[in-house]
């Protein structure tokens, strides 16, 4: 017990590494003695040996304690435990494997300032996962180890770093409840912990011993420690209020220590009374305590709880002029009255706070900004030394006091700029011109001018941020100075010829893009991009890929390119020929090159060699062959632009070739391109096309040898999806459409089809019964019924003529199925009506797919649909084109196969209808009453909801249709009962479609008038149901949200109540996406979201897109709701939250990225400018 109380009280003596005689003698003798037969005697011999070890008064060399050890174990094993507790713990290795208590009272002062020593003990302490109890038991031991010497300065050091070591070991390991616990422990209720903590002469070595502990101890942004340590830090911080009124201070130190685990309330106080205090109590002591406190509350400063008001921060800054964190407060102070990236400036943050502050001001209190008192203001001016907190609170004061600008442009009117760094100048003279504009730089003295605009000019490498202020800057100085307009052009054209082609393009092509809409700059703006030009050829001949700055380039000179650019030919040419080789691939370079086609006049030498370079690449067909449709789009409207600009050279058989093996006859925007094409090569050459295309196979690795062959190798899959979305809106005209089938790459171009069975029929007719057969079975004559529902009328005349054609020929054939296809074709002549004066009427679509499905069954006749379309057909002489065919027998059937019938009559109702014609069918029959009806009896029959659904976004896609619906069927009451329905959030997106086609196709004014605005109610209802039903929100749900907001809000006497309760539910979902989105990534290099326009058919209505670029569709998200919210209340609580998150946007992608985005912050900006000077008036008259 005396020697666990009293280790540290002596110096252990050490001896040399020899050893001493009497040692060797006694374990000579020893080793010599022979093992007893009694276990007892053993037992009693081997702690003979420990004693003799406990009372020797010599120290035991390594070889001394192996030879013990080995004479221990062979009496008795167990024995060598209490054997190695009483070893010093330098001594041995082995004495990892000792308890910590032991191990600790063995330890002497010289063991303890061993480093490695203190290593074995913690690891022995930590060999078996100590539970909380263990730790705290080992931490007493040292507390009381510390209090009963603590005159000895080194010693006690030592045991603190231990203690350290074992707490930042042991709330590593364990639960976040028990280190909290051990925390409160050790500081709290250890006495000589809890006293060295409230000491006020410690010296400095056990600061620093303490200040260690309490690194590993405490997290200085934890709410938790620092309330558990408060306390502590209140006595600390009284003594160092005590010592600002006293003006003397000791413990300068021990303060200093603790006031970063202060809570922020409290540093705040300290600053508010060293602000009233007289500065002949700030001695310098209390000065540097003070700002290390300023400096402690600096991380928690933009937080609106902990902001101070900036009139005891300018107090400060009288006291502590020369304080850079002072000065950092004071320009978060200045700049968080003004919105957020209002200078127009990238944020350059991974995520961001978008909370604003009421209008960006405070109502009143000291919290507002109001005029800084001009002393201060002209101190800033006369600072031989700017940081960027400097030039950030210039900057503010620029825009939030209109006065500041006048006194900088006369402070830079003197030249004493010309000393200040120019990155810290920029900021302030871009919020010069932004806010003043051309008022601004009329102010500037012709030689200031001159001068700041050639530091402007590319001539040295720049950060990021500045490189674009710097555009900004040349760009407002040039536009907005029209006396020295030309001078400047002059100077910035000398200036960029200097330079290399490589060298500063981003600024080339980015000042060449803003001033491009202004004309009396048209030479500047040419020159700069055919730089641009240079540097893209240098660029895509080098090896492949972008950095962000490349990608920057590139869409700017996109950009460029699209709004017309004039260049020289011997610029364009190299270009061309460099994307042709090297980045036909490339989607970026392709796009560059088509729009430097529409706008450059090249020679048709030229055009023509440029359209052999790419049919002759060795990737053509492999390219073009992709699966990335994008690719390939480009590529075709690539060739497609080449072919347009000298029709007469580049229709030549030679060039057509190799398009036929390209083409798929699909409905594709490049199929349909590539039809163009052959078509614009029939007419320029008064050939036709059918020569060419005798060789067209629908597969690459099929050989076609006539057109009958094509015809029967043609997909019968791809051809029946043709027929049950048939693109009604094709034209057999050369005119250009827009609309696109969804999944276009897998339907069929009806119109190539009839072009190509008409030359089969002319020229290679089947001539066999087999023959026949595999060509009724490759669905083409499915297809040609159909097409009696097209719009156009040619399509349905030729379609009619080749039916008659195929009807004659089938007459003469000896096919088995020749009487069934002949009675459907009867069926077909007598629904045709004929017209004495024009084409044949429209067929219902009804009567043509019905019929297209009854013509297939016959070739496939192991097809379910098979016999139920032919009893129904056998059953009546002729087809009643105002009924819906087989509606009753296959919705309500009762066979087997009834879910199959009913899921197969929903598919039929959603293909058919296409036209007001169709509707007027089903509106007969009630059709939509009894698939609501079914719906709502079948609530878990999800396929069956999905299918019926896309038959409602068909039926909402037609004026008509949709505006009957609403007001006879009560079809928004209807959406209303389905959504509240647990289970229907899976299908959100079809939801918020089917919402969106009817804000856009229903007669709205008839609506209005009918329900007095009350079904724009029900909608908002819909919508907010909708979005709080949705278990898992994504970017493309939030993106019909808010289009469907948008219209909402564009609509007259929509309710604001309904509408404000929509844009909270879709603000929440934005709030929640948010978190997965990179805000620090630039998104201008991608190009703006085109997103598909309603109204939505029923195909595809459930896939949801892909987001390439979530940051741009967050932006277009934001764009949306905040158009949309401009019609809400005024005091609507979200709107400063998205205008906030708008400021963000237009920060990101600029000011062409974001008209709207810029719109607004130069509203915001001029509102904060108008409510600063407001609250100054009104404090001044009251």
């Amino acid at each position: 017990m005396h020697t666990c109380f009293s280790h540290f009280q002596g110096v252990r003596r050490h001896s040399d590494s020899s050893t001493s005689p009497e040692v060797e003698d006694f374990l000579t003798k020893i080793e010599g003695v022979p093992l007893p037969e009694s276990s007892s005697a053993r037992i009693h011999n081997a702690y003979e040996l420990v004693d003799w070890l406990r009372f020797v008064n010599t120290t035991l060399q390594p070889q001394d304690i192996v030879r013990l050890s080995v004479v221990v174990e062979r009496f008795h094993p167990p024995a060598l435990k209490d054997l190695f507790e009483n070893l010093p713990p330098a001594n041995s290795k082995l004495l990892q494997v000792l308890s910590f208590d032991w191990m600790f009272t063995q330890s002497s002062e010289a063991d303890m300032a061993n480093q490695q020593c203190r290593e074995i003990m913690l690891e022995c302490l930590f060999l078996r996962s100590p539970a909380r109890v263990q730790i705290e038991h080992a931490v007493c031991i040292i507390a009381h180890d510390i209090c009963s010497i603590m005159e000895r300065e080194s010693l006690v050091c030592d045991l603190l770093l231990l203690l350290s070591a074992i707490m930042q070991r042991a709330l590593g390991e364990l639960s976040k409840e028990d280190g909290a616990r051990l925390k409160e422990f050790v500081l709290l209720r250890a006495p000589s912990i809890h006293g060295l903590s409230m000491s006020r002469d410690l010296p400095d070595a056990m600061q620093e011993a303490l200040c260690a502990l309490l690194d590993v101890s405490l997290d200085p942004s934890s709410e938790g420690d620092r309330t558990m340590v408060s306390s502590i830090c209140t006595y600390w911080t009284e003594c160092f209020k005590a010592s600002i009124r006293s003006g003397s201070l000791q413990t300068g130190r021990s303060i200093k220590l603790w006031l970063r685990y202060t809570d922020p309330n409290n540093l705040l106080n300290i600053i508010d009374q060293a602000c009233d205090a007289n500065n002949v109590n700030l001695t310098p002591s209390v000065l540097e305590v003070l700002e290390f406190a300023l400096d402690t509350l600096r991380g928690s400063f933009t937080c609106a709880s902990s902001r101070i008001p900036i009139s005891q921060l300018l107090r400060l800054y009288r006291a502590l002029p020369d304080s850079e964190v002072l000065e950092e407060m004071i320009a978060v102070a200045v700049t968080s009255h003004l919105p957020p990236c209002h200078d127009g400036r990238h944020p350059r943050a991974k995520t961001s706070n978008f909370s604003l502050s009421p209008r960006y001001l405070p109502a009143s209190g000291s919290s507002q900004l109001g005029v800084l008192p001009s002393d201060f203001v002209s101190g800033l001016f006369q600072k031989a030394i700017w940081t960027e907190s400097t030039s950030r609170i210039v900057s503010g004061l620029v825009y939030a006091q209109s006065g500041v600008a006048k006194e900088f442009v006369a402070w830079f009117n003197s030249g004493a700029w010309t000393t200040i760094p120019f990155e810290h100048l920029l900021p302030a003279v871009h919020a010069v011109f932004d806010s003043l504009g051309g008022d601004a730089i009329d102010l500037f003295h012709d030689t200031v001018t001159i001068a700041l605009f050639d530091r402007m000019l590319p001539q040295r490498r720049h950060p990021e941020g500045l490189r674009q202020l710097c555009i900004r800057c040349i760009c407002i100085l040039i536009k907005a100075d029209l006396t020295r307009k030309q001078q400047l052009a002059s100077l910035l054209q000398k200036n960029m010829q200097r330079l290399a082609v490589d060298q500063f393009a981003l600024e080339s092509v980015s000042i060449a893009s803003r001033l491009q809409s202004f004309s009396p700059l048209a030479d500047l703006v040419t020159d700069l991009s055919e730089r641009a030009l240079q540097w893209a050829v240098r660029h895509f001949s080098g090896p492949e890929g972008e950095d962000e700055e490349d990608q920057l380039i590139l869409a700017q000179l996109t950009k460029i390119a699209k709004q017309g650019l004039k260049a020289k030919t011997y610029f364009v040419e190299p270009l061309l020929t460099t994307i042709i080789q090297n980045r036909l691939a490339d989607t970026v370079a392709l796009d560059i090159g088509i729009a430097l086609l529409q706008c450059s006049p090249l020679k048709p030498v030229v055009v023509n060699r440029t359209l052999q370079n790419i049919l002759q690449h060795p990737q053509f067909f492999k390219l073009c062959g992709s699966e990335e449709s994008s690719r390939r789009d480009l590529i075709i409207r690539f060739i497609a632009a080449l072919f347009r600009l000298h029709p007469t050279n580049t229709c030549q058989p030679s060039h057509i070739m190799p398009l036929v093996r390209i083409y798929g006859g699909t409905i594709s925007a490049s199929d349909r391109n590539l039809l163009n094409i052959f078509r614009l090569f029939e007419v320029e050459r008064l050939t036709p096309i059918s020569s060419i295309l005798v060789k067209w196979s629908p597969s690459p690795g099929i050989s076609i040898s006539s057109q009958l062959d094509a015809v029967q190798n043609m997909d019968p899959i791809r051809m029946l999806r043709t027929c049950h979305v048939f693109p009604i809106w094709r034209r057999m005209s050369d005119e250009q459409e827009d609309e696109k089938v969804g999944l276009d790459e897998q339907v069929y171009d009806p119109l190539f089809v009839t072009l190509l069975v008409a030359q089969m029929l002319t020229h290679h007719p089947p001539t066999s019964s087999l023959e026949w057969v595999q060509t009724f079975r490759s669905n083409v004559f499915s297809l040609l019924i159909r097409c009696l529902s097209a719009k156009d009328e040619k399509i349905r005349e030729a379609s009619l003529g080749l039916l008659a054609r195929v009807w004659k020929s089938v007459e003469l054939s000896e096919m088995q199925e020749k009487q069934h296809a002949l009675y459907i074709f009867n069926l077909l002549k007598n629904l045709i009506k004929p017209s004495s004066d024009g084409p044949p009427l429209r067929l219902p679509s009804f009567a043509s797919l019905i019929l297209s499905h009854a013509l297939r069954g016959v070739f496939y006749p192991s097809n379910f649909i098979y016999p139920r379309t032919a009893r129904f057909l056998l059953q009546r002489p002729e087809l009643d084109v105002t009924d819906v065919p087989m509606l009753y027998g296959m919705l309500y059937g009762s066979s087997d196969n009834w879910k199959k019938e009913r899921g197969w009559i929903v598919r039929f109702l959603s293909d058919g209808m296409m036209s007001t014609e169709d509707w007027k069918v089903l509106k007969r029959r009630h059709t939509w009453d009894l698939l609501s009806s079914l719906v709502q009896s079948s609530v878990r029959d999800q396929a069956l909801r999905r299918a019926v659904l896309e038959v409602l976004a068909n039926l909402t896609s037609n004026v008509q249709a949709t505006t009957s619906l609403v007001l006879k069927s009560s079809l928004l009451s209807w959406i209303e009962m389905q959504v509240k329905i647990p289970h229907i959030n899976e299908d959100t997106l079809a939801w918020l479609k089917i919402l969106e086609n009817i804000l856009t196709t229903a007669n709205t004014a008839k609506l209005q008038r009918a329900t007095n605005g009350q079904w724009q109610d029900a909608l908002c209802r819909c919508l907010s149901l909708v979005l709080q039903n949705c278990n898992a929100p994504s970017l493309p749900i939030l993106q019909q949200a808010a289009r469907v907001t948008l219209r909402l809000s564009l609509a007259s006497q929509t309710s604001i109540f309904h509408l404000s309760d929509v844009f909270r539910v879709v603000i929440g979902i934005l709030e929640q996406l948010e978190h997965c989105i990179d805000f620090s990534k630039s998104s201008s290099v991608n190009g703006p979201a085109i997103p598909s326009k309603p109204p939505y058919h029923g195909h595809g209505l459930h896939i949801q897109p892909p987001v390439p670029d979530p940051l741009r569709a967050w932006g277009g998200i934001v764009e949306d709701l905040w158009q949309a919210s401009m019609g809400l209340d005024e005091n609507f609580v979200k709107w400063d939250a998205l205008t906030g998150r708008l400021l963000h946007w237009r920060g990101i992608v600029g000011e062409d990225g974001s008209p709207m985005g810029e719109w607004a912050r130069l509203e915001a900006v001029r509102v904060s400018l108008s409510s600063i000077t407001n609250c100054v008036q009104s404090t001044q008259m009251a």
